[in-house]
């Protein structure tokens, strides 16, 4: 099994050209395997497990205000 990379920093660049270093925070990509099946990676850096729940528990939020789960 191949080892765990571990992210050391993450930079946002803004359709204005400028752009920031995040401190800490967490990335999800999602890419579609075929067949109806997702492939879904996460990678966190700087966070302790209080900042992931909260994190998760804000996405899951919003996604209620705006919705999501009445569909």
């Amino acid at each position: 099994m191949e080892e765990e990379k571990v992210i050391k920093n993450v930079m946002v660049t803004y359709d204005d050209g400028t752009s920031k270093e995040l401190e800490k925070g967490m990335i999800i990509s999602t890419s579609e395997l075929g067949n109806g099946e997702i492939n879904v990676s996460m990678g966190m850096w700087n966070m302790s497990g209080k900042d992931a729940i909260e994190c998760f528990a804000s996405v899951i939020e919003v996604y209620a205000r705006l919705g999501g789960f009445d569909k």
